[in-house]
């Protein structure tokens, strides 16, 4: 089934986004993101749906259209079943742009800026440990990083 995920170290995690994006985006049923959120949670089993029962949600006030909860359940599983940040980033150094190649959500300017400031930390400091989780939260912006950086 082309939507359902479980985590084993044969599947993609990053493919099948995508394919969960194509079904749930305008080409498929437009779906928002409270409904986008709930087929993610429905598509997956085992490993992966244990992860995605991890992540709370908040109340309805805090975040109306689920926008935040629906990142955070991505982030999660490409957390848990996809390339570390590290990865990430060195992929990223390695991608030349030519007509025709796009960058997903995931990697927009903010986040690329977060990767490449997390990596130029020097990791055997704990001031770099107590930013961490700041720089990995995809809930936080660049600038809030920045700023919780020169505290």
């Amino acid at each position: 089934n082309a939507v359902k995920f479980s985590g084993g170290a044969d599947e993609d995690v990053e493919e099948w986004l995508d394919k969960l994006d194509m079904i749930a985006g305008p080409e498929g049923f437009n779906l928002d993101y409270y409904d986008q959120a709930v087929l993610l949670k429905l598509s997956v089993s085992g490993p992966a749906y244990q992860a995605a029962k991890m992540v709370p949600c908040e109340q309805k006030s805090i975040d109306p259209s689920r926008k935040r909860y629906l990142a955070r359940l991505r982030s999660e599983l490409r957390k848990r079943f996809g390339s570390s940040p590290d990865k990430a980033v060195a992929s990223l150094r390695s991608v030349s742009f030519n007509d025709y190649t796009s960058v997903d959500e995931y990697a927009t300017a903010g986040e690329i800026m977060k990767l490449f400031f997390y990596s130029g930390l020097p990791h055997d400091h704990p001031a770099s440990s107590a930013i961490k989780p700041f720089c990995l939260d995809p809930t936080k912006s660049y600038e809030q990083i920045i700023t919780r950086a020169r505290l």
